[in-house]
């Protein structure tokens, strides 16, 4: 009888602080333009949120893309 142990795959994970710390990267160079509001989505590799963020006056449209577009980046 073996007793070999089997090592499971493990994927490594985006975690809130990572998401936070990119999110901070992301608007450090969008705030330099406070004329062309943004909203930023951060999702995991399922597709789930993250972190989600967005400008003051962005409109409506915006907001739904980055999640649309963090998804799809994801799945």
């Amino acid at each position: 009888m073996s007793t070999e142990v089997t090592t499971m795959y493990q994927k490594p994970q985006l975690g809130l602080s990572q998401a936070q710390a990119a999110m901070a990267a992301i608007l450090e160079v969008t705030l330099r333009d406070p004329g062309h509001p943004v909203a930023i989505a951060i999702a995991d590799d399922r597709g789930s949120l993250v972190a989600f963020t967005r400008m003051d006056n962005c409109p409506p449209l915006p907001l739904t893309l980055a999640v649309k577009k963090a998804y799809t980046a994801a799945v």
